[in-house]
């Protein structure tokens, strides 16, 4: 009936407007995102990329990285030989995450990236292609390698106080009263013992005898 095809049009239109809604939310999400994402097929190439990614690599726009980049091997990583092995992490495990590579950008500075990728499958499971997302990780590269350098050098400062506490260690010990310099002593058993909490400490003892007369000395 008339009123039948009527609500039928109208949740057809319910439904469309829904779509069109869902469509502008995840567009929204894609263009204001804070990393870049992508999508690309087996031969290398961008299918989709978001504003982000396009500013990322230095390129005005997604579209301009799009048509500029033909094959990511060549023209994005610094090492050819990180496109092979992401796609052999991607073969085995289906998604890769946290993946660094050192790319070029468009005006060809050097900076490192972090993807997190799956790959697209088609329903008898061929592959056709991939998504996912890509951050500057520049920063935290160069962090860690100012890391690393001031942890070789504290390891080298530790080497070199370690030599000098040694010594130390060794001084100290001779300043110390001897077994048979306790035994010089006449009727007296004396027996002496420190042991410092770390390398060298700051106590010391000491007997001396002159005179017939026996003196100990404590310092703390």
């Amino acid at each position: 009936s008339a009123d039948e095809m009527a609500m039928v049009v109208k949740s057809f239109n319910s439904v469309a407007d829904a779509l069109r809604q869902a469509e502008a939310n995840y567009r929204s999400i894609v263009e204001n995102s804070l990393e870049g994402i992508f999508q690309s097929n087996v031969e290398g190439r961008f299918t989709m990329a978001n504003p982000m990614l396009g500013s990322l690599l230095g390129y005005d726009s997604a579209e301009e990285l799009i048509a500029s980049v033909s094959d990511i091997s060549r023209d994005l990583y610094v090492d050819p030989e990180r496109r092979p092995a992401f796609l052999e992490a991607l073969e085995q495990h289906g998604t890769v995450i946290g993946f660094e590579s050192e790319v070029r950008r468009k005006d060809g500075k050097l900076i490192w990236i972090s993807e997190t990728v799956r790959a697209i499958r088609q329903g008898d499971g061929e592959l056709r292609g991939f998504e996912g997302t890509v951050i500057d990780v520049t920063r935290c590269r160069h962090d860690a390698a100012e890391i690393e350098r001031l942890t070789n050098e504290l390891k080298d400062e530790n080497i070199r106080m370690g030599a000098e506490l040694s010594v130390t260690r060794r001084l100290q010990d001779m300043l110390m009263p001897s077994s048979g310099e306790l035994m010089a002593v006449p009727e007296l058993d004396i027996a002496g013992f420190m042991e410092p909490a770390a390398e060298v400490g700051g106590d010391y003892y000491d007997i001396q005898q002159a005179n017939g007369c026996v003196r100990l000395s404590i310092g703390d």
